[in-house]
C-alpha cells in the first residue's frame, strides 16, 4: 500500500492571529496525533485579523508575526511532522494564503503595506511565492463584496471546512474548473477542539514549501 502524506494547508495560531484559539504547540501536537504529516501556518497578516500590536517598528512587528510559525517549528522538532511558513493576506475582506515567502521577505519590504494588490502579487511571485484565493465565495459581515482574480491567482481553495455553507465551496470548485486553476483544500483551523480533518494528501512527502508548491501546480495531490 502506498503511504499518503496529509497536510493541513490553512491554520491560525493564537500567538499571531487575533482569532486563533489554540497555541502553535497544541495545534502541532493535535494534528500529529491525528495522523497529519505537517501543516502550513497561515496566520493573518497585518492587513487582516492579526493579533500583533500595530504600535511597533516594522522589524518588531515581523518578529511578532512570525512567533506562531516559529513556535510551531519548535514544537515539531522531535516529531515526524513538517511545519511550513505561509500567511493570509487581506484585501478589503478578500483573502489570499501566500506560500513561498518568509521572514526575510517581510523584513526586506517595510513598505509593503502601501503596495497595491497587483504589486503584492508581482513581488511575491518575483520571490518565488505562490498565491491561493481562499474561501472566495464566503459571505460574512467582514467581506463587503465578492472579488475574483482568475488572471492573478495561482490556485483556488475549493473546500474550506469552516465555511458556513457548502454552497460557498461548490461555487469555488466551479470557479477553479472554469479557469483551469489548481485547487487546494484546508480546514481553516483555529482551535484544537475544532479540527475538521481537512487538508491535502500527497503521495510523496514535500521536502519543503517550494516542493509543495510544485506539487500543487502539477496537481500531484
Amino acid at each position: 500500500m502506498t503511504k499518503a502524506f496529509l497536510y493541513e494547508t490553512h491554520l491560525h495560531t493564537s500567538e499571531t492571529s487575533a482569532c486563533g484559539k489554540s497555541s502553535a504547540a497544541d495545534l502541532v501536537e493535535a494534528h500529529y496525533e491525528q495522523g497529519y504529516s505537517g501543516c502550513v501556518v497561515t496566520d493573518h497578516f497585518f492587513n487582516g485579523n492579526c493579533g500583533v500590536s500595530q504600535n511597533l517598528s516594522w522589524q518588531e512587528w515581523v518578529e511578532g508575526f512570525c512567533a506562531g510559525y516559529e513556535a510551531a517549528v519548535i514544537a515539531a522538532f522531535d516529531l515526524d511532522f513538517d511545519v511550513f511558513f505561509g500567511l493570509e493576506y487581506n484585501y478589503n475582506g478578500t483573502e489570499f494564503t501566500t506560500y513561498g515567502v518568509d521572514k526575510t521577505f517581510l523584513l526586506m519590504n517595510p513598505d509593503m503595506m502601501s503596495w497595491s494588490l497587483e504589486h503584492y502579487f508581482e513581488m511575491v511571485r518575483a520571490y518565488g511565492g505562490f498565491i491561493i484565493h481562499v474561501h472566495p465565495f464566503r459571505e460574512e459581515v467582514y467581506i463587503p463584496k465578492i472579488r475574483l482574480y482568475p488572471d492573478l491567482v495561482d490556485a483556488v481553495e475549493v473546500e474550506n471546512l469552516h465555511n458556513a455553507k457548502d454552497a460557498y465551496n461548490q461555487k469555488a470548485l466551479a470557479y477553479a474548473r472554469r479557469y483551469d486553476l489548481p485547487m487546494t483544500k484546508g480546514s481553516d483551523t483555529h482551535d484544537v477542539a475544532d479540527i475538521c480533518g481537512g487538508g491535502m494528501v500527497f503521495e510523496t512527502r514535500p521536502k519543503d514549501i517550494q516542493d509543495m508548491i510544485e506539487m500543487i501546480k502539477k496537481t500531484r495531490y
